[in-house]
């Protein structure tokens, strides 16, 4: 260097300006790698009272919804992985080792917690006692009362969020959707009401004799194929077989081939402008993060998020995808048609190559989101812990404030659809001898009775 002109404490430059030190040691926190954005760390509570979680009780902090900036995508190749010896995951692109580390000791400890003890979960948080927002009658017509008032409340308070049910384009449309499990029948539930009924749904059901829930909604042990297409589809892949020995560090594996037909099903099913909705687990792996893109690249815009109706202290959380748009490239379709080739799908571990996970926007997204959630999953568990551990200290008090819970009543509300004109089917026809048009208080509409041969019908008569 110092036949370059260099002298000790001076710059490079004409001046003397620039650099002083030609050589400096820089001491990072963590060894970062490919893929990973500096994150905060996971603090622990260390007081005497219980562990704060953050954002608690309403958690309405959550990572902005993203949008492509363009549709274009072509898979015109086969950018899938197999790993035959290798399900499980070994690392993720979109948090730290460490973090995940943390995340999978902490659920060991909570479930050997429960099981060793035969205890059952405290009542923490808000969505362990959605009960009591389905309690009082006065709420029955401000955002209803439910049978399945879990998830009722769940599709309310992201209809809430997101303004789902607004897909509808005029008042005198019927809302329609498909849900492909019968675990969402609140969904059901909830659509119903707030639609005032005008609607027109399908769940999927094994069950021999579900709990009617309208005339308008049906139950069929599988979608036929020439079922049309949709505003709204939902779907739940969080549900873990009770035949397999799960692995709760690594839950992705195990639905695999499910999400896939998620996909596709949102993909050829929906309307244009149509929403899809699934609960799904951990967004760790390639896999998942894979499929999420595909969805990234078909939608306007993607949100995950955990809302307080979901327990926080699990690995359960929402991917809404808004807007399809019309239309599908073809290269996706028939890429998830491949995918479902596969009769060991839980072999495969990669569906989009990697520059695409890559992509600063998609990528910055999943680092962000994961991180939130595992932050607040493990926070959440330290808090079920403690109760655990002070179950029988009569100074602990689990009640949430009267505040919190009309916040809590707010967040599921949402202005029900007024109801369809009424169209008199009879104007400017006279009515033959003998006939009448009555309205029916149950139906809501007018029909048409023969006082002479006591028939009635809904269509005027001729």
């Amino acid at each position: 260097m110092k036949s370059l002109g260099y002298v000790d404490g001076q710059g490079l430059g004409a001046q003397g300006q620039g650099r002083a030190t030609p050589v400096e040691t820089i001491m990072h926190n963590t060894r970062l790698g490919l893929g990973h954005h500096y994150q905060p760390s996971i603090n622990s509570s260390s007081s005497s009272g219980p562990p704060i979680v953050t954002d608690e009780p309403l958690f309405s902090s959550f990572d902005q919804s993203i949008a492509a900036s363009s549709s274009f995508l072509t898979l015109n190749h086969k950018p899938i992985t197999i790993g035959f010896n290798l399900r499980s995951v070994l690392s993720s692109l979109f948090v730290k080792f460490v973090d995940l580390e943390s995340l999978y000791k902490k659920r060991e400890e909570y479930i050997f917690k429960i099981r060793s003890d035969r205890l059952t979960e405290p009542k923490t948080f808000l969505s362990d006692q959605l009960e009591l927002l389905n309690k009082e009658e006065r709420f029955r017509n401000i955002h209803g009362i439910y049978t399945d008032f879990k998830t009722a409340f769940q599709l309310a308070s992201l209809d809430k969020i997101f303004q789902l049910t607004s897909v509808v384009a005029n008042n005198s449309s019927t809302l329609t959707f498909i849900i492909d499990n019968q675990s969402l029948s609140g969904f059901a539930e909830y659509l119903v009401w707030q639609q005032k009924n005008q609607v027109r749904g399908l769940v999927v059901s094994d069950w021999k004799d579900p709990l009617p829930i309208s005339p308008s909604v049906t139950y069929k042990t599988q979608i036929d194929q020439s079922h049309p297409a949709v505003h709204l589809f939902f779907s739940d892949v969080s549900i873990l077989s009770i035949d397999v020995k799960i692995n709760m560090r690594y839950t992705e594996q195990y639905n695999k081939r499910q999400l896939i037909i998620s996909c596709q099903r949102a993909l050829t099913l929906l309307n244009n402008g149509g929403h899809f909705v699934c609960k799904i687990l951990d967004t760790l792996t390639r896999f998942t993060t894979g499929l999420i893109y595909l969805l990234y690249r078909s939608f306007k815009s993607i949100s995950i998020l955990r809302p307080f109706t979901l327990n926080p202290a699990s690995s359960e959380r929402f991917i809404v995808c808004r807007e399809l748009k019309y239309p599908v490239h073809q290269s996706i379709i028939q890429h998830l048609d491949n995918l479902l080739k596969y009769e060991e799908t839980e072999n495969i571990l990669e569906v989009v190559p990697l520059n695409c996970l890559l992509e600063p926007q998609f990528q910055q997204y999943l680092a962000d989101t994961s991180q939130r959630l595992l932050q607040r999953e493990i926070q959440a568990l330290d808090k079920r812990l403690w109760h655990i551990d002070h179950q029988y200290d009569e100074q602990i008090d689990l009640m949430i404030s009267e505040e919190h819970w009309e916040e809590a009543h707010e967040c599921v509300t949402v202005q029900r659809r007024p109801k369809a004109p009424v169209v008199e089917p009879d104007s400017g026809i006279q009515l033959p001898i003998g006939w009448t048009k009555e309205w029916s208080k149950r139906e809501e509409k007018f029909y048409y009775f023969n006082t002479n041969t006591k028939e009635s019908r809904w269509e005027p008569p001729t």
